[in-house]
């Protein structure tokens, strides 16, 4: 009893909200329904399960071509059993499950209601009645797990009864999961090894060769064997299907049929009889047909994992639809004829490559724009063939923007202007993004503040004929100040300069010696030093650095420190262009910087006592970079994505928890985590349903309180009786 109390509790919760509304939603959507057999055996007639319902289509009595039941029409019981006797096997009918209404059911796809046997009223909560009825019967099923009495038959238990039914409502993976054949074709190979069975099933699909292998415990026995036919949907093995995996082989549809169908078996195998429209009732929440759930989000407000209208869904995708076929239609008028010259994208595209060089078209636009591409910029030609820079959106295009000046003036088409020289904000950018696009020159000043005493020059910097700042010296502040002021459009520096620290080289370089046998060492007066070690060591190597010790004696040969330096020099920078010029201690330059580095220019340095830093580059140079401090850029507004979505199953629980309600399902369970979540989105509850009606205290939306009811007058009634009165009257 408590058990079975429990599934009611939770089948009242995720149902509660499902009342009769309106009279008809207009869909053409419905269900097949054939009569229910198990082991051959029909356990719930065709007559038994259409009756009450409305029917889907026309249905024709095969025979004779004669219109048993018309579309839109309930189907009464003798029409039931004329339809049975005429031999047609399936019908297709209006369903709970298809309803097209987004809250509650329509008295169209419900049909009859059960307790009066006439069309179900607007305003009854068939929810409610659904979960009483598929929760009563609950005490009369068994609680066992029936199994084999320790010897394995068929090598798996048996999960009967309110387990079963309870396994089913809440969508749980079953024990022993029958494995399905998952594409529709044959069974090409079964072999064993290694202890499993490998069960291989060539598809029968033209398109296609694959082959499915599926590795299957010799504990678990074969529906098929070698040469066996299979569809997609069919048990290959023993066991009961979980509906996640039916799901994603056969759809939203199949997992409906299958679920209505095994909870009938287990409730008939035990004697009880439910209607399939309690059950259709409750799966409307579990097996939902007009929600989904969000796997990608792309250009839109949803976000990934959360469960959706689909209504939200298309209403998203035709917005998306109408706002890129715009902004296709606005590239087309100001791009079109233009030559694409670059492309900038993360990743490679045989279909972008082949535009290039080639003036834009319509096609050549789409192709360019299409979402999922990752181009985040391009280049083309303009009409006086200059290059122009389009960043891909509006979003990308202001936060490159962001802090450049403005070199032109620009003024909107409604009137609104930023001046030249403006450094510019996200809100006028935003004025210029919400104009059409247009090409706009601006300086990147980011771009000289980094260059500014880091980089070197490797081109002269030439503005009207006379040089502002020289190659192969350091780009100073100055430097970056005449750039700005003069408008200069880009400079040339070097890629990577090499840096030689001179100290260090020449320890480097006297470590080589380390431990070799030391005859004699020489002080800076040219004297003979006494007591010392026998071994180069660490104190001689100092000595030699700090200018100390003038020369050594190793094997007979001299090493002075001005060899050293001599031999350093010639072979690290021999050759090379100084690019920052050497001075001395009087701060006088001995080596200015753009020098090449000769025999003179290394007798020089070596004589200099304080050199410390050389920074060089080869003669060939390394590799240049260009930085543009001065752009033509524009945007092109992106075009935007759709959200990917797939249908989803989920257990009773999970579905009260997943209502739009949260004052309903914190009052079921979780509740701190519910109010907590409902408090952080800023939540709107729509007091649609009974439980939230009856928390806040107000009248339920079900029976004569539903909003159909509010607007009924009785002036009618009154006048018939002051009519009825007048003729006794006379």
């Amino acid at each position: 009893t408590a058990k079975s109390g429990y599934l009611t509790r939770r089948l009242v919760d995720v149902a509660q909200d499902l009342i009769i509304t309106d009279h008809d939603c207009g869909t053409d959507r419905g269900i097949c329904i054939e009569p229910l057999k198990q082991d051959g055996k029909v356990m719930i007639s065709l007559s038994e399960r259409i009756y009450g319902r409305t029917a889907l289509k026309d249905i024709v009595d095969p025979a004779t071509g004669e219109t048993i039941v018309t579309a839109g029409e309930c189907i009464s019981l003798k029409k039931a059993e004329i339809v049975e006797r005429s031999g047609i096997e399936s019908v297709d009918v209006r369903s709970p499950l298809t309803c097209g209404l987004r809250h509650g059911i329509c008295q169209v796809c419900y049909g009859m209601d059960l307790a009066t046997r006439k069309e179900v009223p607007i305003g009854e909560a068939v929810g409610v009645v659904a979960a009483q009825s598929i929760g009563e019967p609950g005490t009369q099923l068994t609680m066992r797990t029936f199994h084999t009495g320790g010897v394995r038959l068929t090598g798996e238990d048996i999960t009967q009864g309110l387990p079963r039914i309870e396994q089913l409502f809440e969508v749980r993976r079953p024990k022993k999961v029958a494995y399905l054949a998952g594409v529709d074709g044959r069974v090409s190979e079964i072999r064993v090894m290694e202890g499993k069975r490998k069960v291989i099933i060539a598809s029968s699909s033209e398109d296609s060769d694959e082959k499915t292998a599926y590795n299957i415990p010799i504990s678990q026995n074969l529906l098929i064997k070698e040469g066996d036919e299979v569809q997609k949907s069919d048990r290959i093995t023993e066991g009961n299907v979980d509906p996640q995996q039916l799901l994603e082989v056969e759809g939203i549809e199949a997992v409906q049929r299958a679920l209505v169908d095994e909870i009938q078996e287990v409730y008939r195998s035990q004697g009880v009889s439910i209607n399939n429209k309690h059950i259709e009732v409750i799966l409307r929440k579990v097996a939902p047909v007009n929600r989904m759930k969000i796997t990608e989000e792309g250009d839109t407000s949803f976000v990934a994992g959360d469960l959706v209208w689909t209504d939200d869904i298309d209403e998203e995708t035709v917005q998306i639809g109408m706002e890129n076929e715009h902004n296709i239609a606005e590239a087309v008028r100001i791009f079109s004829g233009r030559v694409l010259r670059e492309v900038v994208s993360s990743q490679r595209s045989e279909s972008v490559s082949r535009l290039i060089g080639e003036p834009l078209d319509e096609e050549g636009i789409r192709t360019l724009l299409r979402p999922g591409l990752m181009i985040s910029s391009v280049v083309i030609e303009d009409d006086e063939g200059r290059d122009v820079t389009l960043i891909v959106g509006e979003a990308a295009f202001r936060k490159q923007m962001e802090g450049t000046d403005l070199i032109n003036p620009f003024t909107s088409s409604e009137g609104k202007e930023v001046p030249a020289g403006t450094r510019l904000t996200l809100g006028q950018l935003g004025i210029i993004t919400a104009d059409d696009p247009t090409p706009l020159l601006a300086r990147d000043g980011e771009i000289l503040e980094k260059l500014a005493e880091v980089a070197y020059l490797a081109e002269d910097v030439v503005v009207e004929g006379e040089t502002v700042a020289k190659a192969d010296r350091l780009f100073t502040a100055k430097d970056a100040d005449s750039c700005r002021e003069l408008n200069v459009p880009s400079v040339t520096v070097w890629h990577s300069v090499e840096r030689i620290n001179i100290p260090d080289k020449l320890e480097e370089s006297l470590k080589d010696r380390w431990g070799k046998p030391l005859t004699q060492a020489i002080d800076r007066e040219g004297n003979a030093l006494h007591h010392i070690p026998q071994l180069v060591d660490a104190s001689i190597i100092k000595g030699v650095l700090d200018g100390n010790i003038s020369a050594i004696e190793i094997d007979g040969a001299i090493f002075s420190r001005d060899r050293f330096l001599r031999d350093l020099l010639s072979a690290k920078i021999y050759g090379k262009v100084i690019l920052e010029a050497v001075v001395d201690r009087k701060g006088t330059a001995i080596v200015d910087a753009g020098t090449e580095v000769n025999q003179t220019i290394v007798d020089v340095l070596a004589e200099c006592p304080d050199l410390q830093e050389l920074v060089v580059r080869p003669m060939g140079g390394p590799r240049k970079d260009e930085k543009k401090i001065i752009q033509r850029v524009t945007f092109v507004r992106k075009l935007r994505e759709g959200p990917k979505v797939k249908p989803f199953v989920h257990g009773i629980t999970k579905a009260a928890l997943a209502t739009d309600s949260f004052l309903s399902a914190a009052s079921f369970q979780q509740t701190a985590q519910v109010l907590a979540g409902a408090a952080v989105k800023g939540e709107l509850d729509p007091l649609e349903g009974l439980k939230e009606n009856v928390i806040i205290g107000h009248l339920i939306p079900a029976g004569t309180g539903t909003e159909h009811f509010k607007s009924v007058r009785i002036e009618a009634k009154r006048a018939e009786e002051a009519a009825r009165q007048k003729q006794l009257d006379n």
